[in-house]
């Protein structure tokens, strides 16, 4: 017994070292061996640890387990199949995502398991030094190599800084705590995306308010009264006050202070908004045509449809339209995997959705609300980008579904 015991102790160990760096590499995404990236081959050797112990790398526990399951079997059916499609498919490629859909949900349901005998602080200190790396790099070499885009940065960002904030919140006094949340907003905001710069504000908000800097009974009481007067003198002053706010940000981010001025504009000319509002027509047919399994997950880029053009604003060719990404991850499962592929993830979004709510409310300072903010601002995010395939999003739904054991993290 106690040499099993003093076994499981040195393979997590030894896992929490190569965890450690797999979450390092995470954010940037861009560090690759032989065109894979290097956070593929750190978790062979973590599965290659777990069997050297004896180890089960995952355990299916709860029904929420079994959903996740499911739907990844669900993606890889429509891959296998799928029909011809005008742009030649490639079995090589196929059989590649497959692989790397099974690596997805092992690593989601891995984490699921074990992050409790992990030292989450750890983790989350070299997610902070991913995330910036990611930053610096982002803002000097990518302006020349443009590897990385705004919307994959803008991504990167909203779901590793709660996480990263987390080693800040708990190493450091509020002075430093401000400054590096000011930082992540600041870059946010630099970043052009509407969505993320949005979504990075409103969660250090959140992470702020819960820090234990404010009393739960201060913010309930600031929650019923003062907030609701706030909030209705803002709205008798709303266009001046979003004059203001558009004015502040408009040298940072012109996009966002665009929306923030002229919403309606931005519905009906901005061309970024238009392609996505076109790319769920596709989606929408496409749909129509294949309800069940879609046409293959990962195939949307190389489906033809006739659609109708939805503004005259977008000029460019069917065929342009048409080799778009979905730029809508719950589109690109509808489309891709079917009616069944998208009510079993938006099902499985729900449970956790559910339970970090719950804990948002709770305004603790606490490793699960980190969580739980991460994981929020990654499904809202969901709608204007199509991000079901990374490693980081399936890191993120696995601690998702941790908030939902009762060990928690």
């Amino acid at each position: 017994m106690k040499s099993q015991v003093r076994g499981d102790e040195a393979l997590f160990r030894q896992v929490q070292k190569l965890l450690n760096f797999f979450v390092l590499f995470l954010p940037i995404g861009i560090v690759k061996i032989a065109g894979i990236s290097i956070t593929f081959f750190i978790y062979l050797l973590i599965v290659y640890r777990f069997f050297k112990y004896g180890k089960k790398l995952f355990r299916l526990k709860s029904t929420t387990d079994y959903l996740i399951v499911l739907f990844f079997m669900v993606l890889i059916l429509s891959i296998v199949f799928s029909e011809p499609t005008y742009r030649p498919l490639v079995v090589e490629k196929d059989a590649v995502t497959i692989v790397r859909l099974i690596y997805w949900m092992t690593l989601a349901l891995f984490i699921k398991t074990w992050i409790h005998r992990f030292n989450f602080f750890k983790l989350s200190k070299y997610f902070f030094y991913g995330t910036i790396f990611m930053i610096v790099f982002y803002y000097t070499v990518n302006s020349k190599l443009e590897i990385l885009t705004q919307n994959s940065f803008a991504f990167s960002l909203v779901v590793s800084a709660p996480i990263s904030l987390y080693y800040i919140f708990k190493k450091y006094r509020f002075p430093v705590v401000i400054i590096f949340s000011s930082m992540f907003m600041f870059f946010g905001l630099m970043s052009g995306s509407r969505a993320g710069a949005i979504l990075i504000v409103v969660q250090i908000v959140i992470l702020l308010l819960s820090g234990g800097y404010i009393k739960k009974k201060t913010m309930l009481f600031l929650g019923t009264t003062i907030f609701p007067i706030i909030l209705l003198l803002s709205w008798m002053n709303l266009q001046e006050i979003r004059v203001e706010v558009a004015n502040i940000i408009k040298s940072y981010n012109p996009d966002t202070a665009e929306l923030i001025l002229n919403p309606e504009k931005v519905n009906m000319i901005d061309k970024s908004w238009l392609d996505r509002k076109q790319m769920i027509v596709k989606g929408s047919i496409i749909f129509k045509e294949h309800p069940f399994l879609g046409i293959g997950f990962s195939h949307y880029k190389y489906y033809w449809v006739d659609m109708p053009i939805i503004s005259p604003y977008l000029n460019k060719s069917m065929y342009f339209y048409n080799r778009l990404s979905a730029h809508n991850s719950y589109i690109q499962v509808l489309a891709g995997a079917g009616i069944f592929a998208l009510a079993l993830l938006l099902l499985i979004e729900f449970i956790i959705l559910k339970k970090s709510v719950k804990i948002l409310l709770e305004f603790e300072m606490k490793q699960e609300i980190f969580i739980a903010t991460s994981f929020i601002g990654m499904i809202i995010y969901f709608y204007v980008i199509a991000a079901m395939m990374g490693a980081i999003t399936w890191l993120i739904f696995g601690l998702g579904l941790s908030l939902l054991e009762n060990n928690h993290v």
